[in-house]
């Protein structure tokens, strides 16, 4: 057995061991909101996280770390196992070779089929946009993920931009953000329309009079899940005004 294999099996060991009693029927409706066909085994967060900080009782090299959170996330099809990938990572994240970690993270997104996980990759991968040496490859990549037929990519290609605003000591150029988010306006996926309207809530922080005004022009292109988190920090006034634009294009349009 490879050391890779051996590591993942100490860790789903440990996850089991440290589950909640939970029945079918319960893990089925996590697996549900979740939106996951992963294998649930249910281990609160709570307890992830503290598994996770003291790396599972592992002593490893820093190497092979990389190699076990990479096998972790990108090879496992149980759901806690995935997101102890994405734990590791960010508790390790400064202390790892920085260049090993993004060649080997930059794939993750791939293996992401629930939001759970993509919003824990999205606040990994910012980090790269506030790094100069990763700044512009990643940037790069984001574009490419944009018009990708993978929904999980394109969702990432915004909310990867802020993730949260304020996590962040900069941000990419309003333009940058815009027109990563135009591209997505007129899709249908779910998880894509929840992920643009976190990305304007977010530019709004940054840029309110811009994304106000992008908001303004583009009332009627938002679809309404997009939208309710869009307006979400806005003032009184603006939000007034965007729903009363709003309420009288669906009445002209019926």
């Amino acid at each position: 057995m490879s050391n890779n294999s051996k590591y993942l099996n100490h860790l789903q060991e440990s996850l089991i061991n440290n589950a909640s009693k939970l029945s079918d029927a319960q893990l089925a409706s996590i697996e549900a909101y979740m939106g996951s066909r992963l294998k649930f085994l249910g281990v609160s967060t709570q307890t992830q996280q503290l598994l996770a900080k003291n790396i599972y009782g592992l002593k490893i090299e820093k190497k092979e770390l990389i190699n076990l959170i990479h096998q972790a996330f990108t090879k496992s099809k149980v759901y806690e196992i995935k997101t102890a990938g994405l734990l590791l990572a960010e508790y390790h994240f400064k202390k790892a070779e920085q260049k090993h970690l993004y060649k080997k993270m930059i794939s993750w997104v791939k293996h992401v089929d629930n939001w759970g996980h993509s919003d824990g990759l999205s606040k990994l991968y910012t980090r790269f946009l506030e790094m100069k040496e990763f700044e512009k490859p990643f940037l790069a990549t984001l574009k490419k993920w944009n018009i990708d037929k993978n929904p999980w990519l394109r969702r990432q290609s915004m909310v990867a931009l802020l993730y949260y605003a304020r996590t962040k000591n900069q941000h990419p150029p309003f333009k940058t953000i815009i027109s990563l988010v135009s591209t997505q306006l007129g899709v249908q996926e779910h998880y894509v329309q929840k992920g643009l309207g976190w990305t304007l809530r977010e530019s709004y922080n940054v840029y309110p009079v811009l994304t106000y005004k992008f908001v303004f022009n583009n009332f009627f292109k938002i679809s309404p899940v997009a939208f309710t988190a869009a307006i979400e920090k806005m003032s009184d006034k603006e939000k007034n005004i965007l729903k009363q634009k709003r309420k009288a294009y669906r009445a002209k349009n019926k």
